[in-house]
């Protein structure tokens, strides 16, 4: 009797599994890449979304700008909903592509005067009007500052800012000055509710501050306005206070108390970085016994606006000056020209004068 038997090869079904595993392998391959690709394009297409609803947004800014800083009739209300107004009619801006600015708010009388990107310089001042929004009178006034390259808590900025406690207190050489140490603020106070040749001399209070280490003994957080003016008071170096790790303020802070001195309404400022530019942030407080803090009006308007396009949102805020900057001249006599001066003393003792000017 013959017994056959069959023998069963298995390499065809391994093949077959090893194919099989090696198709899901390489399809999940391509689904992955596929999905990647898919996002890439939605982040690039948002990317591009979201700056045309940044211009958007900053158009409802530009528009905003041109209508409070017009000259013949400027727009002065406060804008406190998104919705359409009597002025600002329609937030679209290009119906083809959907672009509009689903909101605008304007704020006339912030509650802090803002100086960002550096704005406080070296290389002239800014005189900025302060006065409240209910026009109350001021009992004190504060202005903080710091290096806006100089932080350790913006991001992408490493640099811990330097403060000292300088004895005897002078002003230093430019190449003296600590590359990590904030800029000197000169600053001007003026009582202007009556303002005149008279109360220009006696009542300007006119210092300097210079950011010290808060544990420095002579250094002060809040000065008089009294121990500022006339002749023998005025120009004094004032060491400020400043702590960086301070996070709800800026890096150096002064308050100057007005101390009943002159009581009014209306100051201008006049502020000047020395060294190095400066942000600074100006707020102003009543009189009452424990002071509130005043809304300022007359310097600032705050605009805040939301630009759309498609799906996409873009939220900007900024502050612009309520009317157009115009240069005011830091001397008597300032000119971008030449200048031809003439200097003659009496009793002349060759009696010719030559003046050295062209007729």
């Amino acid at each position: 009797m013959r017994i056959n038997t069959t023998k069963r090869d298995q390499n065809g079904l391994a093949a077959i599994i090893v194919a099989t595993i090696i198709m899901i392998i390489l399809s999940l391959i391509a689904l992955g890449f596929g999905r990647i690709m898919r996002r890439e394009q939605r982040q690039s297409l948002d990317r591009s979304l979201s700056t045309q609803a940044f211009y958007a947004a900053e158009s409802a800014v530009n528009e905003a700008v041109k209508l409070i800083q017009s000259e013949t009739n400027p727009y002065t209300a406060n804008k406190t909903s998104c919705g359409a107004d009597a002025t600002f009619t329609t937030g679209t801006i290009d119906s083809n592509l959907l672009s509009s600015y689903t909101c605008l708010l304007i704020d006339q009388s912030p509650p802090t005067l803002e100086y960002t990107q550096g704005s406080i310089s070296t290389n002239s001042s800014k005189t900025i009007p302060v006065r409240g929004k209910n026009n109350e009178t001021i009992g004190r006034l504060s202005v903080s500052w710091e290096d806006p390259t100089l932080s350790t808590t913006t991001t992408g900025l490493s640099s811990t800012p330097v403060f000292s406690c300088p004895s005897p207190v002078a002003l230093p050489k430019f190449t003296s000055w600590n590359s990590k140490t904030p800029g000197m603020i000169r600053l001007d106070i003026i009582p202007a509710d009556t303002l005149d040749r008279a109360s220009l001399q006696t009542k300007t209070a006119s210092f300097y501050l210079y950011p010290a280490d808060k544990n420095c003994g002579s250094a002060v957080s809040s000065t008089t306005y009294s121990g500022h003016i006339g002749d023998t008071n005025k120009g004094q170096l004032v060491l400020v206070k400043c702590d960086p790790a301070v996070t709800t303020r800026r890096d150096c802070e002064l308050s100057i108390n007005m101390d009943g001195s002159y009581s009014n309404k209306l100051y201008y400022i006049r502020v000047r970085s020395v060294y190095r530019s400066s942000d600074m942030t100006v707020k102003i407080f009543d009189t009452a016994s424990t002071p509130n803090q005043l809304n300022i009006s007359g310097a600032q308007v705050q605009i805040d606006s939301t630009g759309k396009v498609n799906d996409v949102l873009r939220r900007i805020q900024v502050r612009v000056p309520v009317s157009k900057s115009y240069a005011i001249p830091d001397y008597a006599i300032q000119t971008t020209d030449k200048i031809c001066k003439l200097l003659q003393i009496v009793p002349d003792p060759i009696n010719t004068v030559d003046d050295g000017c062209t007729p």
